[in-house]
């Protein structure tokens, strides 16, 4: 790649803990797994389209500003 003119530019590095939408979704991920076991032992009958409605309907646009306001104090 040098040859032909090319140079290399790294990205930085990842880091789940500084982007808020990450902690939204740990959120919904939690809800559709307690669905699931749910579904599983038998105590609902919903389908997996429904149970991910759900588990996003979970998240209140409080939780969205607390994950965001969590990452700003990280950062600080």
């Amino acid at each position: 790649m040098k040859e032909l003119g090319f140079r290399y530019i790294y990205n930085a590095a990842y880091s789940p803990e500084y982007n808020p939408i990450e902690l939204v979704f740990s959120k919904v991920k939690q809800k559709f797994k307690a669905l699931r076991a749910r579904k599983l032992t038998g105590q609902i009958q919903d389908d997996h389209e429904s149970m991910v409605h759900q588990a996003v309907q979970c998240v209140r646009k409080k939780d969205v500003i607390n994950c965001i306001e969590h990452v700003n104090l990280l950062l600080k």
